[in-house]
C-alpha cells in the first residue's frame, strides 16, 4: 500500500466534521490548506468557503490530491512550507492545518511565516497528535526505546512526537487569541479499549514505514517491540494517553 493510499484510508477514522463545524469560516473565506497531503480536507473546507488552496510538498500526494479534485473552487500547490514567500498567494481569511505542524520542530518559526499571509482578524486551525506511542500496557524497556525515538527524530529536526503539547505555546507566542482549545476523539489514534483488526493493520503499517526505528533498534529487536505495540492495542486493558490537540485561534487586528 502506498502513503497516499493509506493517509486516504486513515480519514474513515477522522471525524472532520466535527472539527470544521467549530470553525468560524464564512463563505466568503480564502482558507489555505498547509500540508494537504491527498486534498481531503481542501475539498471539505471548499463546501464551506469561497477558495481553498492546498500546499504540499510532496509530490505523490499532491497528484492524487489533483485527480481526486472535482471542485473549481480548489487548487494546489507543490512547495516546501517552510519557504512560502516566494509563492504568489493571496492573503487569506483562514488558515488550515493538521497532522503537519509535527514536521517542523522549530513550529513557532514556521507559524510566524503563515501568519504573515493571514489577514488581520482571521482565523488559525491547527490538528496535531501529541504522544503517538503513549498506549498501555507496554513494558518500560518498549516505552523507553519510543521515547528515545521521539528525541532522535527531534535532534534531527525530522519529526516532533510531542507537538500536540506545544501548539498553544506556538499559537500565543505568536500573539494569536485562541477561541477554542480541545482534545479530540479518535478511533485510530486516541481512543480506549481494543482496536478494531482495520486499526490494528493500520498502526502495522504505520510501524513498518519507521525504517528510523528499525534501523536503530535492528531487526529482531524491532520485531518483538512491533508485536508488543500491537497486542497492546488489541488488550482489552488498553488505555491511550495520546492526544489529538485541537486548536483554534484568531490573528487580532492590531496584529501585522
Amino acid at each position: 500500500m502506498s502513503l497516499a493510499e493509506e493517509y486516504e484510508r486513515q480519514n474513515q477514522w477522522r471525524n472532520w466534521d466535527a472539527y470544521l463545524n467549530d470553525l468560524p469560516v464564512k463563505q466568503t473565506d480564502i482558507i489555505l490548506d498547509m500540508g494537504c497531503g491527498t486534498g481531503q480536507l481542501s475539498r471539505l473546507l471548499a463546501e464551506r468557503c469561497l477558495q481553498v488552496i492546498g500546499i504540499d510538498q510532496n509530490p505523490e500526494l499532491l497528484e492524487i490530491a489533483k485527480q481526486n479534485n472535482q471542485k473549481d473552487n480548489v487548487s494546489f500547490v507543490n512547495a516546501n512550507l517552510n519557504d512560502i514567500s516566494r509563492l504568489d498567494l493571496p492573503l487569506a481569511d483562514g488558515i488550515w492545518c493538521s497532522f503537519t505542524a509535527a514536521y517542523f520542530t522549530d513550529f513557532n518559526n514556521t507559524l510566524s511565516k503563515w501568519l504573515q499571509l493571514l489577514k488581520p482578524g482571521g482565523w488559525l486551525a491547527l490538528v496535531e497528535i501529541d504522544n503517538l506511542f503513549g498506549h498501555h500496557p507496554l513494558s518500560s524497556e518498549t516505552e523507553a526505546h519510543f521515547k528515545d525515538h521521539y528525541k532522535r527524530l527531534r535532534d534531527q529536526h525530522l519529526y516532533d512526537f510531542e507537538m500536540g503539547s506545544k501548539l498553544k505555546d506556538c499559537v500565543v507566542s505568536n500573539g494569536l487569541a485562541i477561541i477554542l482549545e480541545r482534545n479530540a476523539h479518535d478511533e485510530e489514534l486516541a481512543f480506549n479499549g481494543p482496536a478494531s483488526n482495520t486499526v490494528i493493520a493500520a498502526w502495522e503499517n504505520r510501524l513498518d514505514r519507521m525504517t528510523g526505528l528499525q534501523k536503530a533498534l535492528g531487526y529482531d529487536q524491532f520485531q518483538l517491540i512491533k508485536d508488543e505495540f500491537l497486542n497492546c492495542l488489541r488488550d482489552n486493558r488498553h488505555e491511550c494517553s495520546a492526544t489529538v490537540k485541537f486548536i483554534v485561534a484568531i490573528k487580532t487586528p492590531n496584529l501585522v
